[in-house]
């Protein structure tokens, strides 16, 4: 832990007396990080502020402007608040801003700060709180009240689209039957003669395209029944600690039976390769659907190529006793090496304002860790990116 020299009576830019030594003392042990500044430089910041930067000493901070350890983003509302303080003498309410730490990642604080003269020179000093913990979880509890209040509108949509669906699924095959019935009378019409047509259509043709019609039907039923059940599951709310084996393909098909329409737009081809023989993965098969369904969203997003391709694979690996890998591949723009080591951490987004929190991919490897699996990440500019997730399987299944 960073010491500052309690030898110094000046650590604090003035000349401090003993009397004035446990009100230094006090300020050491805020939990919240104290900064004084000036235009030059910072004059002073506690243990605390050490802490939130990740300095190791106070040498990696003292004398640096302070736009140093703010974002870029956050730069310029800093300039306009410094020049508040320049012009006045009120403190400046608490405000949210984007932190950076030494080793460049980014941290969400609440800043307050005050004017004051120091040596008669104009200085500001800064109380600045951590909260992206906090703001983390604000979000995951709002994502919870939003997943609660779609649940309640998936039980209402999926009835008033099931009665229909399941109305027209029934009469298929009674309409079906309806026209075999009347199929000999049209068969000995049409032998007498041998020009008939239905609908401008020769006999044979139009027998052949009723019953690819009656085939489309039914396959589009069940595609409604499909997408309504991966709905219900998708916000199901279910215990997230309940798991059981699940095939892989069967996670990948209600994947795309959700996300289908959203990729269509930027990815050109989905490919699913399952191997036939591969053991079920032990998961809560809701809470890996919602991950995969980000990855292969990303995957969306950084299509930039008129081939785009996803491909969708899993395999066993004998050095990986009792795990599966499933393998999310893309050809997108990729992601440069030096942000592969910050795409874990909270609020770190690639995606332009207000396209995307910085949540989903911490929040992903979060769940995949709850599985006892790994999260891993490999990437080439302008090449793509390739996720793994390696999650485990029954022991008895696999020898």
């Amino acid at each position: 832990m960073p010491k500052h020299n309690k030898n110094d009576p000046d650590h604090l830019g003035t000349k401090a007396t003993s009397e004035k030594r446990p009100y230094a003392d006090m300020v050491e042990g805020l939990p919240d990080a104290v900064v004084l500044f000036n235009n030059k430089g910072i004059l002073y910041c506690n243990e605390a502020a050490c802490r939130l930067v990740g300095a190791d000493s106070l040498d990696q901070i003292l004398g640096r402007p302070v736009t140093d350890f703010i974002a870029p983003e956050s730069r310029e509302l800093l300039l306009q608040r410094l020049q508040s303080l320049s012009i006045g003498d009120q403190i400046l309410p608490p405000h949210v801003q984007l932190f950076k730490r030494l080793d460049g990642t980014i941290v969400e604080v609440e800043v307050s700060s005050i004017p004051i003269h120091l040596n008669n020179e104009q200085a500001a000093l800064s109380v600045v709180r951590d909260i992206s913990k906090r703001h983390a979880t604000e979000r995951q509890i709002l994502q919870a009240e939003k997943m609660a209040a779609l649940r309640e509108i998936m039980s209402g949509v999926a009835h008033e689209i099931n009665n229909p669906n399941t109305f027209i699924s029934f009469n298929i095959p009674i309409l079906r039957n309806f026209c075999k019935a009347i199929q000999p009378l049209l068969d000995d019409h049409a032998k007498s003669n041998p020009g008939f047509k239905v609908h401008n259509l020769p006999y044979t043709a139009f027998l052949d395209r009723l019953e690819s019609i009656f085939t489309i039907m039914e396959n589009g039923c069940d595609r409604i029944t499909g997408v309504v059940e991966a709905l219900r599951d998708y916000v199901s709310g279910q215990d997230v600690s309940y798991k059981e084996p699940t095939s892989v393909q069967r996670l990948y098909e209600k994947v795309m039976a959700l996300a289908s329409k959203q990729l269509e737009r930027t990815i050109r081809e989905v490919t699913i390769s399952v191997p036939d023989d591969l053991p079920p993965v032990v998961v809560n098969a809701d809470r890996l659907v919602q991950v995969i369904i980000h990855l292969v969203l990303n995957a969306a997003h950084a299509a930039d190529k008129p081939d785009s391709h996803l491909e969708l694979s899993a395999r066993y690996e004998p050095e990986h006793a009792n795990m599966v890998t499933l393998s999310i591949v893309d050809n997108g723009c990729g992601i440069p090496s030096e942000n592969l080591s910050k795409v874990f951490e909270l609020f770190y987004t690639t995606q332009k304002a207000g396209s995307g929190s910085g949540l989903g991919l911490a929040i992903s490897k979060s769940i995949v860790e709850e599985h006892g699996g790994q999260m891993r990440i490999i990437s080439e500019v302008n090449k793509g990116t390739e996720v793994q997730l390696t999650l485990p399987i029954e022991q008895e299944d696999w020898g």
